[in-house]
């Protein structure tokens, strides 16, 4: 959520050059300029201000990050273990003394090389799919292409969900962080050729088939009118598919409510009684749908996937940007609802101190494509360059790149990922927690050998029942030791007040 809404703020910012880039494209058409030299120069300028946008947006995010786990104190307690990681007991590489449940490497290095073929073969078959689809709809790029469009991603979405939950499990991770990291990449490793495959095959591939361009009704063949057209429509049919998958989840949950009520009326009548037991809300929510790892990661990737409808694509359609930042504020409230009222309570885990975790690399990586992206339109479509050699268009693509990147740069050391106020933060707590250990530092111990052997001669009168063979134990200065220690007779004394000006005293 802090993601979700930080971003609908981003592109609430972003909204003001869209509109400005929108307008003089149609006071290019209006007025008869040199609309095809102004749509480049408006494409070039938007693409250079989203590719700032977007570095100033995830650098601030970071910064958000950071401070909240300063804020929140989130410390790293570790790899939490899976319940259903397989394996068997072995010794334990950190401490042989002990045994731990550890998988064959061999066998783990096949399933991951099997699961990225089935991957792969799922991504093939989306792209021969849609390249079916360009051939049914070539020369028809309209509202029926669109949903014909956005249906055959969902579909290939319900298709490959459980089977990329099927593929991480066989993957057998034994860590939890490892099993969500691995299902995000391969899940947005799919959906990313399912969403996007069409808009590049469209926007690089289509120029150079025998079949040229689409034709796009008063514009003629031109791949970027058709590309502007179609990103447009389908996004907002996959907005309409997504409102609509949460009202479906809400309609089952009533759906189930009213069978139960209805079955319970039944034996009612039966049993003569005029009323029926009031349900409970944890009885209630029990028919709820459930929200575990899978859903939690398909509701975050259709932020991200929305978001990257704008890294890539908004430099050719500035609308996109008014589209994705409706998506993302209507998906911020369902959410919100759709968590409160159809779906169970998830189960909690401890915050990590990576943010968003695998998320953010993912963020980069669309990032990285956009500005690829971005060079690639004017590098293929663009008038300057129509005739230019192959050098000269590989040159200005590097240019491109290579300034892009020049820019992150500077604008990374201009906002690093702690801001002063995390610096501060982070000061002020580990000053506080040294002073604690200072002042809770005891004398050294030196009788680890004598109480090594104490707890031996315990443990072993415990477990042959002898109780009373056990010393009494109190708490002292060096930890539990033995109340007739002269050592510890100190701590029995009345208690004096804390001498903060002196350097030898410390707390008893």
């Amino acid at each position: 959520f802090v993601w979700a809404g930080y971003y609908c703020k981003a592109l609430f910012a972003l909204l003001i050059p869209s509109l400005v880039c929108l307008g003089l494209m149609v006071a290019s058409w209006y007025y008869k300029w040199e609309e095809k030299m102004v749509l480049e120069v408006l494409q070039l300028g938007f693409g250079v201000v989203v590719i700032i946008w977007g570095a100033v947006a995830r650098n601030m995010f970071a910064q958000e990050t950071n401070f909240f786990v300063q804020c929140w104190a989130v410390t790293d307690q570790g790899m939490l273990p899976r319940g259903g990681y397989r394996g068997d007991l072995l010794p334990s590489p950190l401490n042989g003394n002990e045994t731990e449940r550890q998988a064959s490497p061999v066998r783990t290095t096949l399933c991951n090389y099997f699961s990225v073929l089935v991957t792969v073969f799922f991504c093939v078959l989306v792209m021969v799919a849609i390249y079916a689809w360009m051939m049914v709809f070539h020369g028809r790029m309209n509202l029926v292409a669109s949903i014909a469009l956005a249906i055959q991603i969902k579909v290939f979405e319900l298709i490959y969900r459980p089977v990329a939950m099927w593929l991480t499990n066989l993957e057998n991770h034994k860590y939890q962080v490892d099993f969500v990291n691995a299902l995000v990449w391969k899940t947005f490793a799919f959906q990313f050729i399912n969403y996007y495959y069409a808009f590049f095959y469209l926007m690089i591939v289509q120029k150079y088939t025998e079949a040229g361009c689409p034709m796009v009704s008063g514009i003629g063949h031109d791949c970027i009118w058709a590309l502007r057209k179609q990103v447009l429509m389908t996004v907002g049919v996959l907005a309409v598919c997504r409102i609509a998958e949460v009202f479906a989840y809400w309609m089952l949950v009533k759906v189930m409510l009213w069978l139960e009520d209805r079955s319970l009326w039944q034996k009612a009548e039966e049993t003569r009684a005029t009323t029926i037991p009031t349900r409970s809300y944890p009885e209630e929510q029990a028919k709820y749908a459930a929200f575990e790892d899978e859903e939690q990661i398909e509701t975050m990737l259709q932020l991200v996937l929305s978001l990257g409808f704008v890294l890539l694509f908004a430099c050719v359609a500035p609308m996109i940007v008014i589209v994705v930042f409706v998506v993302f504020v209507v998906q911020l409230r369902a959410s919100s609802w759709f968590l409160t009222n159809a779906v169970k309570r998830n189960f909690p885990r401890q915050a990590s101190m990576n943010g968003i975790g695998a998320w953010a690399e993912v963020v980069g990586l669309v990032m990285v494509l956009g500005v690829f992206n971005s060079a690639l339109v004017l590098v293929i479509h663009g008038e300057a360059f129509q005739g230019q050699h192959i050098l000269t268009r590989i040159s200005f693509l590097f240019l491109f790149v290579a300034s892009s990147f020049l820019i992150w740069e500077i604008l990374g050391r201009q906002q690093p990922a702690e801001d002063a106020e995390t610096k501060l933060l982070r000061g002020r707590r580990e000053y506080v927690l040294r002073k604690l250990v200072e002042l809770g530092v005891d004398k050294p111990k030196t009788d680890g050998v004598r109480k090594s052997k104490r707890d031996e001669a315990e443990t072993k009168a415990i477990s042959r029942g002898e109780w009373d063979s056990i010393q009494q134990l109190s708490r002292g200065s060096e930890g539990w030791n033995d109340y007739d220690n002269p050592d510890n007779q100190r701590e029995h004394e009345p208690a004096q007040p804390l001498r903060s000006n002196d350097p030898t005293y410390v707390i008893p």
